[in-house]
């Protein structure tokens, strides 16, 4: 697939052409010919600033603990055209932290220049102008703003970070959110000592790919105490070979997925940009991998402190909480239940981010909130403190983009959930969303697949979106009322997910404020009555929302009548003429509609629809549309839209766009009714 690609860093060699080819700047030489835009296809009217180049370098060096560290320079011009491009003068740069180390920014600089009368005025930033922030446990955010930028000021800035933290050397994003990039330039020189994995993203081609050995000197002090507790050193010089490779990206157009493409999981699934993941360290005797299974990465993970040590402790403390929960049920099922019902209850999740944990699980428990891996790490001590079978699953939601199946790329898991096991069935927990069931997960956790975290057991878990179940019936019955013309009942069984976000809606109001959104037409009467929500307290099923409602008599010759009586009036919700990026639905989509009514006493139907079943790409899905009029003076609909896949692909967009738009047009049509003579 184009959007992800991984790939051992030492493993391919590509094309030479074109591989000395510089960037078309000189940092830190403004000239006035500079402030002219220059012509490309990716700007246009709406460009409110331009990357005109974007150029970064990693390279490694000896470090004082007997191995390399990296360094990473980047260098970055950019073209402000209005006030809407002020933003790309903020600048962020992350650094990782431990409790030993920390990576460190150096030699930062930035200026922006005017051009006034001819002459060009440079503003350059104070080294006190570089603020600091706590991120979270292991990062540090540094920001700048470039100062002194006006509409159609040049900006440059430089820095370097340096770091011991080799496992993840510098990813590189060629693309920007919202200003399309000129020239964006990566180099990276790494010793075949060590063996990275690259994970490719994006859909624009390479203008250079070029990847060559060298070798190089590097210069090593192995630190060490002796036996006497007197401090030494060695230093080294050690001559290996390297692999040098170099990405360029050319006329990158700006992400900004536009509101016409908004059926997407995550905009960064498709930024152009490249990642890396230490794979296997050499010594000079023997080679080592580092994570490159998940059997490895699961034996790390479960004995780390932030993850599996404390769900693998005894945790006495829990005893009394769960003789509280659990009282005298003796079912494994319905205890799990009510264990699950507390946690999720009881508890607020404050960050969905974080798979594992920050504090202790004993923390969490006294204040009754914590991330969405302190949280499910804690329902799955409970469960295992009260004898019932848990594990963590693993998982990277579907608004933190794609992780590889086969590989542990770990910063690409930020979710853990529950797998419990009762009588042989395998359940899968969330407790950290409100309103979720027992045995339900959100839909940001369907981003095709989690891993469960098992010594025993580093088995797959399906969570693609194609299987997931959700159908909205809507059943409407008319029949004629000697009082009221023509009396109704209108019946919707919403899926599962749409019900949880209907039950949020009435829990934020009221059910008084959430039958408003039924609005009742022109042709009705105003008042609706009997409402009625069933299931409404029981999360693990959809509920069912129902009301009567009446229409006002007739008095045209001709009548013209929507039989899809109370739907909102649809549009296609593909407007756009192309797209660049697939269509991402969160479920498969299936909806469908039946009417029954009686032939308004005093009419008769003049003109019905005709009836139609489209197939959508022969057997991806369907659109019947049937319609009749039986001899007891009755009229049946039945409207049924359905697709069986969540993903299509941009070469596919015409054929669902088409399709959408033929629903649309024929669920418009009407009825028309005749008075009488």
């Amino acid at each position: 697939m184009k959007w992800l690609l991984v790939s051992f860093l030492v493993a391919f060699f590509g094309k030479q052409c074109l591989a000395q080819e510089k960037p078309p700047v000189q940092f830190g030489k403004i000239s006035k010919k500079d402030f002219e835009l220059p012509p490309s296809p990716v700007i246009d009217s709406n460009t409110n600033g331009v990357v005109i180049a974007d150029v970064g370098n990693t390279e490694f060096v000896g470090s004082n603990d007997g191995w390399f560290r990296y360094v990473y320079k980047r260098k970055t011009r950019i073209l402000v055209l209005n006030k809407k491009g002020f933003d790309l003068a903020n600048i962020q740069v992350f650094l990782y932290i431990n409790s030993e180390k920390k990576e460190s920014l150096e030699d930062v600089k930035a200026s922006s220049y005017t051009l006034e009368s001819g002459k060009i005025t440079e503003t350059s930033l104070n080294k006190n102008e570089v603020y600091e922030d706590r991120h979270d446990k292991n990062h540090i955010v540094k920001k700048f703003t470039v100062p002194g930028i006006r509409e159609g000021s040049l900006i440059e800035y430089s820095y370097t970070v340096k770091s011991d933290f080799y496992f993840n050397i510098p990813e590189w994003e060629f693309q920007y959110n919202t200003a399309p990039c000129l020239w964006s330039d990566y180099q990276v020189k790494i010793p075949l000592m060590m063996n990275y994995v690259s994970t490719r993203h994006g859909y624009d081609n390479y203008y250079i790919h070029n990847t060559n050995t060298g070798r190089a000197t590097y210069h090593v002090t192995n630190t060490y105490d002796n036996k006497s507790l007197v401090q030494g050193h060695d230093d080294l010089s050690v001559a290996v070979n390297t692999i040098e490779s170099r990405w360029v990206m050319k006329d990158v157009p700006a992400l900004n997925i536009s509101e016409s493409e908004k059926y997407i999981t995550t905009p960064e699934n498709y930024r152009d940009k490249i990642e890396f993941q230490l794979s296997q360290v050499y010594n000079g005797d023997e080679a080592k991998n580092v994570m490159t299974t998940w059997t490895q990465a699961t034996d790390e993970l479960l004995k780390s402190e932030d993850f599996g040590q404390p769900i693998s402790q005894e945790n006495p403390w829990l005893d009394g909480e769960l003789k509280k929960i659990v009282g005298n049920e003796t079912d494994p099922l319905q205890q799990a239940r009510k264990i699950y019902y507390f946690v999720a209850s009881q508890y607020t999740c404050n960050n969905h981010s974080i798979s594992g944990i920050r504090t202790s699980l004993k923390e969490v428990y006294k204040k009754r909130e914590g991330c969405v891996g302190e949280i499910n790490l804690l329902l799955i001590a409970m469960l295992r403190v009260q004898g019932i079978q848990a594990d963590p699953v693993l998982l990277g939601t579907r608004d933190h983009g794609y992780a590889p199946l086969d590989y542990p790329v770990m910063k690409k898991y930020n979710y853990t959930i529950c797998r419990t096991r009762i009588d042989g069935k395998d359940y899968l927990l969330d407790a950290s969303v409100p309103i979720m069931g027992f045995g339900k997960l959100p839909l940001n956790c369907y981003n095709g697949f989690g891993r469960t975290i098992n010594a025993r057991d580093t088995s797959i878990i399906n969570l693609n979106a194609d299987d997931i179940k959700e159908q909205e019936k809507t059943t409407v019955l008319l029949i004629n009322d000697a009082k009221e013309f023509l009396s109704g009942r209108f019946e919707v069984t919403p899926g599962y997910y749409e019900s949880r976000d209907w039950r949020a809606q009435i829990n934020k109001s009221s059910q008084k404020e959430f039958f408003k959104n039924f609005h009742p037409g022109e042709e009705m009467s105003p008042l609706v009555e009997n409402q009625e929500i069933d299931s409404l307290e029981n999360l693990e099923q959809p509920i069912k929302v129902q009301f009567d409602f009446n229409y006002k008599p007739w008095t045209s010759e001709i009548v013209y009548f929507s039989p899809m009586v109370l739907e909102t009036s649809e549009q296609n919700p593909f407007v756009a003429v192309q797209r660049k990026y697939p269509v991402e639905l969160s479920y498969p989509y299936d909806k469908l509609y039946v009417l029954n009514m009686e032939v308004p006493a005093g009419y008769t139907v003049d003109e019905l629809p005709k009836s139609v079943k489209v197939l959508f790409n022969q057997n991806q899905g369907f659109f019947e549309y049937i319609i009749e009029k039986d001899n007891n003076n009755n009229i049946q609909l039945r409207t049924h839209v359905f697709l069986h896949r969540t993903r299509y692909e941009p070469s596919e967009y015409n054929a669902l766009r088409e399709f959408f738009g033929y629903v649309t047009k024929k669920q418009s049509e009407q009825i028309v009714f005749k008075k009488k003579k």
